[in-house]
């Protein structure tokens, strides 16, 4: 019995290592590419991670034009909460796309927590070109601007949802 331990703890330290160092090396790739697109933009990695988190940079699509070899389309999601008040219109995100082959798109509202009648618009050069509660479009090169809109409904003043951002 204790052999049979013994081989498991191995086995489990095994597996936790190589999980350990495939992390540490897709990491290190990771801050390579953001410290490459800091230092093309001439700035410090604080604003890198400022203008990335606004929408105004895309760091792998960045990246991609520093270094082809960095051009995989590689899955950018997060998910947040946000709130408006009844017929306020707020902006989610800004954001760019630079076409070519990593340019699909994805916006959902995954819970609407105060049933308000809510949805999500993307416009392009303050153009709408799409709104619902989920869209996912192919985007060529251009600016663009997610934004949420409360169209009433439910019984407060202010209604919040839950949403997914999603790039690959």
């Amino acid at each position: 019995m204790k052999v049979t331990g013994l081989l498991k703890s191995l086995m489990l330290a095994t597996l936790v290592s190589t999980s350990a160092i495939s992390y540490a090396q897709a990491e290190g790739g990771l801050v390579q590419r953001a410290e490459a697109v800091a230092k093309a933009e001439g700035i410090t990695m604080a604003e890198l991670l400022d203008r990335s988190e606004s929408g105004e940079l895309d760091v792998n699509q960045r990246a991609a034009e520093l270094n082809a070899e960095w051009g995989r389309c590689e899955t950018y999601k997060y998910t947040k909460y946000a709130s408006a008040k009844v017929d306020q219109e707020i902006t989610l995100t800004n954001f760019s796309s630079f076409g070519g082959t990593c340019n699909s798109y994805f916006f959902t509202i995954e819970k609407n927590y105060d049933g308000h009648d809510m949805e999500l618009i993307l416009y392009r050069d303050d153009s709408e070109i799409d709104r619902g509660t989920h869209i996912g479009r192919y985007l060529p090169r251009g600016s663009y601007r997610l934004t949420l809109k409360n169209n009433g409904g439910g019984t407060s003043i202010r209604g919040g949802v839950r949403y997914e951002y999603r790039e690959n």
